[in-house]
């Protein structure tokens, strides 16, 4: 009776592996399908209990590998860009910059599977699919990132994207 616990233990553990095996591949297939793409967003921030705190909009631009262009338009203006190498972040209001290393900036930050290609990012994640839907968790709990949710057709165009913060959830769907 043990061993034949013990067998179905081992069997859920190489099936469950297998499903997120295959979730990955899938959604990495997808995204390599696209090599750039821009979309304007609106983006919707809620609290724990669902109420909107914020909403915004903005324009981003992604050509792959690495090189993108995150512009909050609305309610205050920002811009995350990534030349490759530096991810710079500006804010026109406090007239700031601050710029740091891509490769140090790209810790559970799932943004970066659609803007590069690194079998070292894909590992951070646990990702199960859903048809088109894809959840992404993080491996590592020592972020602020709890879970980010892509929708990405078979065609690699990306519909909506969500992540949930720290009892806080950002909402993009993209047109």
């Amino acid at each position: 009776m043990k061993k034949m616990a013990i067998a179905c233990a081992l069997l859920s553990s190489v099936v469950a592996s297998s499903v997120w095996a295959d979730a990955a591949s899938s959604l990495k297939s997808r995204l390599d399908k696209v090599s750039s793409f821009h979309a304007t967003f609106t983006q919707k921030v809620t609290d724990g209990s669902g109420a909107a705190v914020q909403e915004g909009q903005g324009d981003l631009w992604v050509k792959r590998p690495n090189l993108f262009n995150w512009h909050m338009t609305q309610p205050d203006e920002s811009i995350l860009v990534s030349d490759g190498k530096t991810l710079w972040f500006y804010n026109p209001f406090v007239e700031q910059a601050t710029a740091t290393w891509l490769k140090d900036a790209t810790g559970n930050t799932p943004f970066m599977l659609i803007a590069r290609n690194q079998a070292s990012d894909w590992q951070q994640y646990n990702i199960k699919q859903d048809g088109d839907n894809f959840v992404l968790t993080p491996k590592a709990s020592n972020g602020n990132l709890k879970q980010f949710t892509i929708n990405v057709g078979r065609d690699g165009t990306i519909h909506q994207f969500s992540a949930v913060e720290n009892k806080t959830i950002s909402v993009a769907p993209i047109s």
